[in-house]
């Protein structure tokens, strides 16, 4: 190993140590508001769906084709507000605590959630192309759900209860549930993230 190798991971372990092994840079204003803007999403699902006149056993599967476009598209919003929510608010903590909003180990927790997300949209777009839409919010609730644990191994352990609820909420749906996904999933990406963020107001502070 050369100098300027050493010189680059020791480097990198000092950053990391310098962060602290758990990442606490967290926010729970932005996952309560992530959590009720999911909320409302599901509510404008809901009534997009009882515009086409469907009945309990049609909603449940997302497939009607009037109804495609106009909830592809309030659940794009709704990640994409999140996202940028989040962002927003980590920045933000960052500042307040003098750290870098992109650390080493920040870098860690994406490479980490990454596997579970983006097989999540591959899956997510197959499901789409073959008509079985209703089991999209599945697919969303375990991936989302296994990509927070792993992002969890590096943080506190409420992140990791988080993950661990998503998953055991998705299989349960799977299982037993299915006539009342989007209940469920209101319950999960609504109700599960005002929870954890209302945990880390009381736990961390705002």
């Amino acid at each position: 190993m050369d100098k300027e190798q050493a010189f680059q991971d020791i480097k990198y372990i000092r950053e990391i140590m310098a962060t602290s092994s758990r990442y606490t840079n967290l926010s729970g204003i932005a996952s309560i508001t992530s959590g009720l803007v999911a909320l409302l999403g599901c509510a404008i699902s809901y009534w997009v769906l009882k515009e086409n006149n469907l009945s309990p056993e049609e909603i449940r599967l997302f497939e009607h084709t009037s109804a495609s476009y106009p909830l592809a598209i309030t659940w794009l919003l709704v990640f994409i507000i999140s996202v940028l929510v989040n962002t927003y608010f980590i920045a933000r903590n960052a500042k307040k605590i003098q750290q870098p909003a992109i650390s080493s180990l920040s870098k860690l927790i994406l490479f980490a959630l990454s596997p579970s997300l983006i097989v999540g949209c591959f899956l997510t777009f197959f499901f789409a192309k073959q008509g079985k839409t209703d089991w999209i919010p599945i697919v969303w609730m375990i991936f989302y759900g296994l990509g927070v644990w792993s992002a969890g191994m590096f943080s506190v352990q409420e992140v990791r209860r988080l993950g661990a609820a998503f998953i055991f909420t998705g299989m349960l749906t799977l299982l037993f549930f299915l006539p009342h996904v989007l209940l469920l999933l209101a319950i999960s990406f609504g109700g599960y993230h005002i929870i954890y963020g209302v945990s880390l107001i009381r736990r961390y502070g705002s």
